[in-house]
C-alpha cells in the first residue's frame, strides 16, 4: 500500500512540473517573438572608415554565424567591412544580451592630432620669405602646417604617412558616427527581441525605452543610460516610400586618463530603406544627426570651458555600394539644436560663427568626409579639416583605392589646401572636399597676401602589402621647402636653415592638373529624399 501511495505522489509530481515546465516555456517564448522585418529601420551597410585602414580583417568574427551566436566585441572594429559586419550580426541577433554589442567600447577618438611624419614642428635661421614687419624669424614652425614631411608613419612597417595621417582623422570622426549607428542599431535589435512589432505606417511612435533599458548597455558600455528612445514609420509624400525615425536620448560616462566626465547625446536617425522589409536593410537613403551639448572641453576658438560637439550622416546605399558625406563640427555651448543643422538638407552647417552674420555657426574642428566606396571600402574618400574658424582654409586628403586582384590593390594619396568657404558656390561652398593648392609657406614669416600658395599638390602612390598588412608607399612626390615657391635656394641664403640643414630644396609636388586628371572628379555628394 505504501508504495502505491508513493507511486501515485511521485506521478503527480513529474505531472506538476512537466505543466510548470510547459508554462514557462510558453511565457518565455510569447515574450520573446521577433519581428525580424524591424531590422528595416535602418542600413547595415553605412560605416565611416579610412579607405587605408591598416591590420588585417577580423570580419570573420562575427560575419556568417547564425542569430544566436555569441558576438565578439574585444576590440572595436575598424574597417569597413568588419564594422558592417559587426552591425548586421548585431541587427541579426535573436539575443537581447547581445544587443549592446553594435556599440564602440571606445566611446571617443584618441591618439592625437597627428602622427609624427605629418606637419612636425620645425625650427628655421634666415628665412627666406622674412622682412622687417612681417612675422618673426630664428623661430620654429608650429605642429600641424607641413604636411607630409616624411614618407613613413612607420619605418619598419613602411605604412606610407598619407595613409596615417589619414586614418588617425577617419577614426576621431567616425567614432562619433560609430557611436550614432551603435546606439541606433542596439534600439532596433532591443525592439525586435523583445516582442515589440513595427510601429504603424503614419502612426504613433513606438516606446522602445523599456526594451533598451533590458540590455546590457549600463554594464558593458560606460554606464550608459538611455532615458528615451522610440521609432515611428511614415510615409515620405513625394515619393510615397516608408520613412524610419529613430530618436534616442541619453548618457554615458567615458574615462581618458585620470579624469572620467559625463557625456549626453541626442540621436535622430531617418532611413528610407528602398523596399520595406528585411530584404532591403543594403539599400535605402538617409540622414543621421547626433548632437552632444555641454561637454567639458576648453577650446580657444570657441571660449568657455563647456562646448557641443555636432555631427550628421548624409548617404545612399545599395548592396555593393555607398556614397556619403559626414560633417563634424564643434559649437558654442550657448548654441541651440536650430543652429547646428541646415534647415535646407538637415546636416551640419558648414559656416563657421566668423563667417556667420549673427555669430551662429562653428567654432572649431570642422571636419567634413565625402566618399563613394564599394562594399569592402574601396573608393574615393576625401577629407576637409579646419581647426579653426578664423584660418580661412581647410587642409584636405583626397585617396583613392582600387581593388585590383587578390594580391593586386593600389591607391593614390594626395594633400594641399582649399580655400573656405570655396570660391565654387551651392553644396559646395562650405563642405567641400577639394584640393586647389600647396600652401608651403603657411605660418612661416612673410607669407604671400591670402596664401595664394602654389597650383600644386603632394602626392604619395599606394599599394598593400598583405604581410603586414598596411598600405606602402611605392612613389612620392612629397619634398618641399617652407617657403612661398616651395623651393629654396641656398647660393642666395647661404645662413638660412631648415631644421638644421642649409641644403638646397626642390620640390617635387605634381602639379594641380595632374591631380584632377588622376583623381578624377571629386565623390559625389548624395541628396536624401525625406520629405
Amino acid at each position: 500500500m505504501r508504495l502505491i501511495h508513493l507511486l501515485i505522489i511521485m506521478g503527480l509530481t513529474l505531472l506538476f512540473n512537466a505543466c510548470a515546465k510547459k508554462d514557462d516555456s510558453s511565457s518565455s517564448s510569447s515574450s520573446t517573438v521577433s519581428d525580424s522585418s524591424m531590422v528595416a529601420a535602418m542600413p547595415s551597410n553605412l560605416a565611416v572608415s579610412s579607405n587605408t585602414e591598416s591590420g588585417s580583417s577580423v570580419s570573420s568574427r562575427t560575419a556568417g554565424r547564425t542569430s544566436s551566436s555569441e558576438i565578439s566585441d574585444d576590440s572595436d572594429p575598424k574597417k569597413h567591412k568588419d564594422k558592417v559586419a559587426r552591425l548586421e550580426a548585431v541587427l541579426n541577433s535573436d539575443d537581447i544580451n547581445q544587443c549592446h554589442k553594435a556599440i564602440p567600447k571606445k566611446m571617443k577618438g584618441s591618439g592625437g592630432k597627428y602622427v609624427s611624419c605629418y606637419g612636425p614642428e620645425l625650427a628655421f635661421v634666415n628665412h627666406p620669405n622674412y622682412s622687417s614687419g612681417q612675422g618673426q624669424d630664428n623661430t620654429t614652425l608650429p605642429t600641424g602646417d607641413l604636411g607630409i614631411w616624411t614618407a613613413y608613419n612607420d619605418n619598419t612597417t613602411q605604412e606610407a604617412c598619407s595613409v596615417g595621417q589619414m586614418n588617425l582623422l577617419m577614426d576621431k570622426a567616425g567614432r562619433k558616427v560609430d557611436l550614432a549607428m551603435g546606439i541606433t542599431a542596439m534600439m532596433v535589435c532591443a525592439a525586435k527581441n523583445d516582442g515589440l512589432k513595427k510601429p504603424a505606417v503614419d502612426g504613433d511612435a513606438l516606446d522602445v525605452t523599456a526594451s533598451v533599458a533590458k540590455t546590457k548597455i549600463k554594464d558593458k558600455r560606460g554606464g550608459m543610460e538611455v532615458t528615451s528612445a522610440t521609432l515611428k514609420r511614415s510615409t515620405v509624400a513625394s515619393t510615397g516610400k516608408i520613412k524610419y525615425t529613430s530618436k534616442l536620448t541619453g548618457s554615458f560616462t567615458y574615462t581618458e586618463g585620470s579624469t572620467t566626465s559625463s557625456q549626453s547625446f541626442k540621436i535622430k536617425f531617418q532611413h528610407v530603406p528602398d523596399t520595406d522589409s528585411a530584404d532591403s536593410v543594403k539599400a535605402g537613403e538617409g540622414l543621421v544627426q547626433m548632437w552632444q551639448e555641454g561637454i567639458s572641453e576648453t577650446d580657444g576658438n570657441c571660449g568657455g570651458n563647456t562646448l557641443d560637439v555636432v555631427t550628421s550622416v548624409a548617404y545612399k546605399n545599395t548592396s555593393d555600394n555607398l556614397s556619403f558625406r559626414a560633417v563634424k563640427a564643434k559649437f558654442s555651448d550657448n548654441m541651440t539644436s536650430d543652429d547646428f543643422f541646415n534647415s535646407s538638407d538637415g546636416e551640419v552647417v558648414g559656416i563657421s560663427a566668423q563667417e556667420s552674420s549673427t555669430g551662429s555657426g562653428w567654432c572649431a574642428d570642422l571636419n567634413v568626409i565625402r566618399a563613394n566606396v564599394d562594399k569592402d571600402g574601396f573608393g574615393k574618400v576625401g577629407y576637409a579639416w579646419q581647426a579653426g574658424k578664423m584660418d580661412g582654409y581647410t587642409r584636405t586628403f583626397n585617396i583613392k583605392t582600387v581593388y585590383n586582384s587578390a594580391d593586386n590593390q593600389t591607391g593614390n594619396a594626395y594633400f594641399g589646401f582649399n580655400p573656405h568657404p570655396d570660391n565654387s558656390t551651392g553644396t559646395l561652398k562650405y563642405r567641400t572636399t577639394n584640393i586647389d593648392r600647396m600652401i608651403c609657406n603657411w605660418a612661416g614669416p612673410g607669407q604671400a597676401q591670402g596664401r595664394t600658395g602654389e597650383a600644386k599638390v603632394q602626392r604619395q602612390q599606394l599599394s598593400y602589402d598583405s604581410t603586414n598588412n598596411v598600405w606602402k608607399s611605392s612613389s612620392d612626390n612629397i619634398t618641399f621647402a617652407p617657403t612661398n615657391s616651395c623651393d629654396f635656394d641656398n647660393s642666395s641664403n647661404s645662413s638660412t636653415t631648415f631644421g638644421g640643414s642649409g641644403a638646397s630644396i626642390t620640390n617635387n609636388l605634381i602639379s594641380i592638373s595632374d591631380f584632377q586628371t588622376n583623381f578624377g572628379s571629386q565623390p559625389s555628394k548624395p541628396s536624401p529624399t525625406l520629405e
